[in-house]
This record gives structure tokens, sequence and C-alpha cells, in this order.
């Protein structure tokens, strides 16, 4: 799954999505470098980035993951931010995804981790 939007810079079961999307963070399969990689045909910037709020979950017959929100402060979904995406890189996103019948597209703001860690809009 994925969210995406562009990035606003740094500010304190579904996939998102916005219009103009430049940036997507993604939680299941496209976190592979190599499915990531073979879908674009190219290796983005990505950024480990963490998304608070949710819980990942299975879904009954499928070898992926999902995304819903958890009632609890604690619940986080680990995943990846991946910048410089074009309108023809979602579509792709799109129909890897199955959208719209696979999942919903919102807007999240995630927590970036590790050397680049700070809070940014995906919208």
């Amino acid at each position: 799954g994925l969210a995406g939007g562009s990035r606003h810079g740094s500010g304190g079961s579904p996939t998102w999505y916005a219009s103009n999307m430049s940036t997507c963070f993604v939680y299941g399969t496209l976190m592979h470098d190599g499915v990531l990689a073979a879908l674009l045909r190219r290796t983005p910037r990505t950024t480990r980035a963490r998304l608070r709020g949710y819980r990942r979950h299975a879904l009954k017959d499928a070898h992926y993951p999902a995304v819903r929100r958890a009632p609890s402060d604690d619940a986080v979904v680990d995943g990846l931010l991946i910048e410089g995406l074009s309108a023809a890189d979602v579509a792709l996103f799109d129909a890897f995804e199955d959208a719209p019948s696979a999942y919903t597209r919102e807007c999240v703001q995630v927590e970036l981790l590790g050397d680049e860690a700070s809070a940014v809009t995906v919208d």
C-alpha cells in the first residue's frame, strides 16, 4: 500500500494519494527494492518513515498487508517515503495496487526515521 502527496517540509485499510503527487508513503510490497525498481524501472529516493495512529494487518486470502486507523496512540506502521514520483509513477502504483477497488487514499503525516528524523505531511 501507499500514501502520497507533496512533501511540505518539517513540522511537528488504506493507501493514500493526492493530486500532483510527488511523494508517497508505502508500507507493504512496494517497500521491497526489487519490486519498486521493477515497477518504476528506476530506483527512486526513499527514506525510512513511520505512520502513527495506524496498524498493519493481514488480509484474508491476500499476500499483502493493509493498514487501518487504530485507537491507540502507540499504534505505528513503519514503511518508506518515496520522493520524486511523476503522474505516470502514480498510475503504475494505482494499477499495481488495484486502485480504487483494493484501497482508498488519504493525506497523512509521517515521521522520517534515521538521519533525516523529522515529520512531513504527505497529502
